[in-house]
Parts: structure tokens; sequence; C-alpha cells
């Protein structure tokens, strides 16, 4: 699978935004910590689906266009140091 970037990349949280209507989003957890990355599906903040990225990491997520995406530290807290671009993707 490949990616293209298609837009430039900006912080998490990324509300009104370009980044935000998009359905695949690259996020990059530069922060000096591990952050959540959580989708805000309208669920309850405790049901709305996440992923832990570690310090340097990467992940590719996939949402629905509504739903914004927020970084957080393991305490939830608003983390700082954390982008996202939104991006194309093909096999």
């Amino acid at each position: 699978m490949y990616l293209k970037p298609i837009t430039p990349y900006e912080a998490v949280p990324v509300l009104g935004s370009d980044i935000s209507l998009a359905t695949v989003v690259s996020v990059m957890n530069n922060s000096g910590a591990p952050c959540v990355i959580r989708v805000n599906n309208g669920e309850a903040a405790n049901d709305q689906p996440s992923v832990v990225l570690a310090t340097g990491e990467r992940a590719t997520i996939a949402k629905d266009s509504w739903n914004e995406i927020y970084a957080e530290d393991l305490n939830g807290s608003p983390a700082s140091n954390v982008y996202a671009t939104k991006v194309a993707y093909g096999n």
C-alpha cells in the first residue's frame, strides 16, 4: 500500500479544518510521551475508538468524515506536538 499526503500537516485537534473532513488521516506523535488519538464519533468519550501512539510513531486512521480527532496524554489532557495530514491511498 502507498500513501499520498494531500494536505499540509496540522496540529491535532484539527477542528473545522479540511483534515477533519477526511476519511483517512496520517497522524504523527512528535511529542516526548505516548499519546492517545481519539476519534469522536458522538459516543461517550470512554466508548470512542482510540489508538495509543508511542513517541515518534505514526498511524494511518480511517474515520467517518464527520468525526473529529483529538490527541490526549494518557491521563486525558490535550497533548501537543501531534500532527495529522489528509492522505489518499492505494494498493
